[in-house]
């Protein structure tokens, strides 16, 4: 070793090193490793509430991030995310172009509602919208500017798309108002509404359909100063249970109001608990759900009673979606009594906007575990990871998903699959599933 290291040292070559063949036959290279081609990842679907004039959810927009996916991967990606079978009872509307069209067979997506919108005129080809037609869906224009062109083609199209945010507040009313001169009977939807003021002038200007954050934000303009008696009662009730009260001063409770004893023995009586007889009584209704189910139903319940319809019913799909998410995906990682705080967290993540109070005021009335006072007060403490984590994907903002998914050791993959069953329990739920009568009409 010492003679190597100085004939290197000085320059000097090492001697030869002994062969392992002794004939000196040439050894053959060692056989190639065959690398499989990288797996290109699953394209995300995200899906953005649609809100009509009633302040109903009555369809949703589709977003894909392809991730370099071909058009068939993509059409499968929606497929798997419901589009088909939301566009067959709401409004499902997604983003398309000739390649994407001609690429993959997007029939499993277009139903009664499908909605696919261009970019341009000059992506909407009439050849191309003529296939859409025939296939059994319809077209929509993303409108910046109302020229002679598309004027003379508005015809093609049975929806306005009107992005809010790319225009001044006078170039954008400006905008609407000349559509609906040359366009009266042309539905409108406006992107990137993020307010309730946003909201009302669109409904000032004819819009038919927002998109945006503002149907689960807090309306200072609808803020009421007290609850209705029905939601008083459902507030003690909530309370009551917490404190594991008896079931004679619950329904002492519940009898201070008919609609929450209507509600009560409605809840009892729904499909999802599989009854064959007919309950008449609260005392009986409350039997049958057992406390922990009655603590879910009694939340519900605060979207059932009095207030806006439309607004309440949006509400309750948005907070039962969020609530499910949170349930299912964390399952695996919680014990089931945190799973429940969870769901809660989802359930009541929307009181302000459904009351119309601050939160800190409704929590004053409320009962409830630290960590959820916590994150419902000051988007602090043990869930405020796992509260992101459902908004991110509530707002579809993939990168920010992706994100939270892997600080919270969830696989992607079951997030996605955990958003979707929550989604379709939501529908299920609001009485949107397969078989149930149709949503609003298109």
């Amino acid at each position: 070793m010492a003679l190597g290291f100085f004939r290197r040292l000085f320059g000097g070559s090492e001697p030869a090193g002994v062969h392992a063949d002794p004939f000196q036959r040439e050894v053959p290279p060692p056989a190639a490793v065959l690398v499989p081609e990288p797996v290109p990842p699953r394209p995300l679907v995200a899906r953005d509430e649609i809100i009509d004039a009633q302040t109903r959810i009555c369809g949703y927009r589709y977003r894909v991030s392809d991730q370099g996916a071909a058009p068939a991967q993509v059409v499968q990606a929606l497929d798997e995310a419901g589009m088909g079978r939301m566009a067959a009872r709401r409004l499902a509307l997604l983003p398309m172009d000739g390649e994407c069209w001609r690429g993959a067979s997007c029939r499993a997506l277009t139903g009664p509602g499908t909605h696919y919108l261009f970019a341009s005129l000059a992506a909407a080809e009439p050849a191309l919208l003529a296939e859409i037609k025939a296939a059994g869906g319809r077209a929509a224009i993303h409108v910046t500017e109302v020229n002679l062109a598309l004027r003379a083609r508005l015809g093609d199209f049975a929806l306005a798309w009107v992005d809010c945010t790319a225009f001044p507040l006078e170039a954008f009313e400006k905008l609407l108002r000349e559509l609906r001169r040359v366009a009266p009977a042309l539905p409108i939807a406006v992107d990137g509404v993020a307010s309730w003021p946003e909201r009302r002038l669109c409904d000032a200007l004819g819009v038919s359909y927002c998109l945006g954050g503002f149907v689960a934000s807090f309306d200072e303009a609808q803020a009421q100063e007290k609850l209705s008696e029905s939601r008083m009662v459902l507030l003690e009730m909530l309370n009551l249970l917490r404190q594991d009260g008896e079931l004679e001063d619950l329904a002492q409770l519940a009898r201070r109001d008919p609609a929450v004893s209507v509600q009560l023995v409605s809840m009892a009586n729904s499909p999802a608990m599989g009854l064959d007889r007919q309950i008449t009584g609260v005392e009986q209704a409350m039997l049958i759900l057992g406390r922990a189910q009655l603590y879910r139903w009694l939340a519900l319940a605060m979207f059932r009673v009095g207030g806006s319809r439309g607004k309440d019913e949006s509400l309750l799909e948005l907070a039962l979606a969020r609530g499910r998410f949170l349930e299912l995906a964390f399952a695996p990682l919680l014990p089931p009594s945190q799973c429940d705080e969870l769901f809660l967290v989802g359930l009541l993540s929307v009181f302000d906007a459904l009351l119309g109070q601050p939160m800190a005021r409704i929590l004053e009335s409320m009962h409830l575990p630290d960590a959820v006072q916590t994150l419902l007060l000051h988007n602090e403490g043990a869930y405020v990871r796992p509260f992101l984590l459902v908004m991110a994907v509530e707002r579809g903002r993939l990168e920010q998903m992706e994100r939270l998914a892997a600080q919270l050791e969830l696989p992607l993959e079951q997030v996605q699959a955990c958003s979707q069953a929550a989604r379709d329990w939501a529908d299920a739920a609001m009485g949107f599933a397969a078989g149930a009568p149709a949503g609003p009409g298109l």
